[in-house]
């Protein structure tokens, strides 16, 4: 419950900050054919920020669908857990906890008896 660091966690979501900067990049290498009222030029602005037009027509809708098929690998990819030695399912059931270990009593460590070698419980009363 009270973890030292997530940073195994945090691992698993950078594909979603590639993502969306990928998808910045293709924007703007992308064709400028498509610019309507761009919304990043007011007049009041020195600079025009605008698609390059690097990348044309066809490729600039080729090149995000390869960039969302890579990111969906990645992101399932690091969805998966790691399994540990003794775990068979990712439930998670099995796994060891960390610090120490549990204490068991030597009652439970002894052979239990069966059948007509167990002894009976004692009498209420």
């Amino acid at each position: 419950m009270f973890r030292r660091t997530t940073f195994h966690e945090s691992n698993a979501v950078y594909w979603i900050a590639t993502y969306v900067g990928g998808l910045a990049v293709i924007g703007y290498i992308g064709d400028p054919y498509f610019i309507y009222e761009n919304f990043l030029t007011p007049p009041t602005w020195p600079i025009t920020i605008q698609p390059m037009g690097i990348v044309n027509t066809p490729y600039d809708l080729i090149v995000p669908v390869a960039l969302g098929l890579l990111m969906v690998l990645w992101g399932y990819l690091s969805a998966l857990r790691p399994t540990t030695q003794g775990v068979t399912s990712r439930s998670g059931v099995g796994e060891t906890a960390p610090g120490r270990p549990a204490v068991v009593s030597p009652e439970l460590m002894a052979p239990r008896a069966t059948g007509a070698d167990a002894p009976l419980p004692p009498a209420r009363g």
